[in-house]
């Protein structure tokens, strides 16, 4: 086995509506590093929906997520498990001829020592937003870290104007502390 390819990966699952964040369970797993498929298959993408496994999740073509913008902020003092703050800017566009409800989120943030913290929960900023035929939906909000660098990404789950599970992958992004 390559070691560049895979890493265990310790991971903790937080849920949204957790005010303090605690864990909630513990994950663990040898998987590929770049791979968020894997991750996702260790955490059953379905159960945001309420429903089984057996049912199929689809990427629609033209429904996309843009990161707009990303801010670094320093946390005061005493802030010392995670230091710093990245907030995010986030653009789900639905350039499909459905509407589409966004019910739920998964984060995967990997920092620098190989810790991953994965983060799911339902809505978007305590919202489950239906976006229109060429519409948007904008928002922010924020990563903590406790390392210089870290990377960021996952996916919006949601059901079409059908009844159809669709996905949107939030796309890769690096969060560096200036220097």
């Amino acid at each position: 086995m390559k070691a560049e390819a895979t890493a265990r990966c310790e991971a903790t699952l937080l849920r949204s509506g957790n005010p303090d964040k605690t864990p909630m369970r513990p994950l663990g797993g040898t998987f590929p590093r770049t791979s968020l498929r894997a991750v996702f298959r260790l955490l059953a993408l379905p159960k945001i929906f309420g429903m089984g496994n057996t049912s199929i999740t689809t990427e629609l073509a033209g429904l996309r997520v843009t990161i707009d913008k990303l801010v670094y902020r320093r946390l005061p003092v005493g802030s010392a498990e995670r230091p710093h703050s990245f907030v995010y800017f986030v653009s789900i566009h639905n350039d499909t001829d459905v509407a589409i409800t966004i019910k739920g989120r998964k984060w995967v943030v990997t920092h620098s020592d190989g810790q991953v913290l994965v983060v799911e929960g339902d809505g978007v900023v305590g919202q489950q937003p239906t976006i229109p035929p060429s519409g948007k939906f904008s928002y922010n909000s924020q990563h903590l870290i406790s390392t210089a660098h870290a990377t960021a990404e996952g996916a919006y789950l949601g059901l079409d104007e059908n009844g159809r599970r669709i996905v949107a992958r939030i796309p890769k992004f690096q969060m560096v502390v200036p220097g």
